[in-house]
């Protein structure tokens, strides 16, 4: 016969060793995510971890002379390309392989302008890192979904990461198989789209992770601000059993962590402000150009199989241009809109405030979030909201005719 209490001691001791597998997983995936980014030149610091929750980033000078090898080699390897694939044709007009080698230019300069730039900015993005990582730290105890402080942050950011390449593995596969000089063509154009579209997906991950840590310290402050309402409503000719102390010393820890978490977002956006405009630039040229070709094979008749591999081809490679542009657009405005959302609360919760020292510091407070608007932009010139898609799409279809009346009256 099983005793009880051994019966309950194995179950208890499976249910540690469970939990540590799935920690030590989630562990190797987060590693492996760090190390991807280190391998195409988007993350020039390391990292130092006593524990799972003693995480320290360092610079990495090694990082950055990485960086700079591969920003040379990305550059000798498509101007190698360029001037072996000008002299061949394999199945495209002059015309749309001018408007390509233009865009090749620009992939060329904007994957190396991102990689010196990470390693010019190093040092900014050690800190960075390092002050996301204490206030994750900081609101483990605020969280009260029973998940751990990284797994429940980073859930969002691993499926941005998963997606994006999966997005890779397809387009690889459904990529032509015409000629060697075409394969070296693509490869060279890989080369450059892996930096580019690699750091527009870092840099939504790092804003999913702000709009989680945002949705942590409103749900505290919206927890704070009911509980203030029920002890007034049951309790409003006697002490206040939180007492003004507890009550001050809670939010002023709720409002510290708030504002440190604006003066990181604030740092994020101005760390990738010119980065995001090259990566833009680039975007919007390879949608205009892979829209043109889709119209061009939509609207013209010829080889059923090459049509409908061609077409799968400029599909897949629409798909991997909208999706981190869109993603990345999506996930700073919801950090902007979490971050307004935390003045409705503090207004609430100040209405319901019988305290007035309280509700002193909490006018102050809804005073600085009034005039604290976070905006996330691109070297100054144009934020990631709805209205910069709506700009990309009119802007695409401009293009698109005046590309293709350019062709009509080339053939007459």
């Amino acid at each position: 016969m099983i005793h009880p209490f051994g019966f309950y001691t194995r179950v208890t001791k499976q249910v540690k060793m469970l939990h540590k597998n799935i920690v030590n997983k989630e562990s190797i995936i987060l590693k492996f995510i760090f190390y991807y980014f280190k391998l195409v030149g988007l993350s020039c610091v390391s990292f130092s971890s006593k524990s799972r929750l003693d995480i320290c980033f360092l610079t990495s000078k090694l990082g950055a002379l990485y960086n700079v090898i591969l920003a040379l080699l990305i550059t000798c390897f498509n101007y190698y390309v360029v001037l072996i694939v000008v002299k061949v044709s394999f199945g495209s007009l002059h015309f749309d392989r001018a408007i390509d080698f233009g865009r090749v230019c620009l992939a060329v300069i904007s994957s190396v302008f991102i990689l010196i730039t990470y390693c010019f900015k190093r040092k900014k993005a050690t800190i960075i890192l390092n002050r996301i990582n204490t206030i994750a730290e900081l609101s483990v105890n605020l969280r009260s979904n029973g998940k751990s402080g990284h797994d429940g942050l980073c859930k969002p950011a691993k499926r941005i990461f998963f997606v994006f390449l999966v997005t890779w593995l397809v387009l690889i596969a459904v990529t032509p198989k015409l000629k060697f000089y075409a394969l070296l063509y693509f490869a060279a154009q890989y080369s450059c789209e892996m930096v580019i579209m690699c750091m527009l997906v870092q840099y939504s991950m790092l804003l999913s992770i702000l709009k989680q840590l945002f949705e942590t310290i409103n749900a505290r402050f919206t927890i704070s601000s009911e509980a203030n309402f029920q002890v007034r409503r049951f309790s409003q000719h006697r002490s206040n059993e939180f007492g003004l102390e507890v009550k001050l010393n809670r939010f002023s820890y709720l409002r510290e962590l708030h504002l440190s978490l604006c003066e990181v977002a604030e740092d994020l956006s101005q760390f990738y402000s010119q980065s995001l405009l090259f990566c833009i630039a680039y975007v919007f040229s390879s949608l205009v150009l892979y829209a043109y070709f889709f119209v061009k094979i939509v609207t013209q008749k010829g080889d059923g199989i090459i049509n409908t591999a061609t077409t799968r081809f400029i599909i897949v490679k629409l798909l991997h241009y909208i999706g981190p542009t869109v993603t990345v657009t999506w996930a700073a405005c919801a950090v902007v809109n979490e971050s307004n959302r935390t003045g409705k609360i503090v207004n609430k919760w100040m209405g319901d405030s019988r305290d007035q020292y309280v509700a002193i510091k909490l006018n102050q407070f809804s005073n600085y979030l009034l005039h604290q608007k976070l905006s996330f932009r691109a070297a100054g010139l144009f934020s990631l909201d709805g209205t910069l898609m709506m700009s990309i799409a009119a802007s695409i279809t401009t293009y698109i005719m005046i590309l293709l009346q350019f062709q009509d009256s080339t053939k007459r």
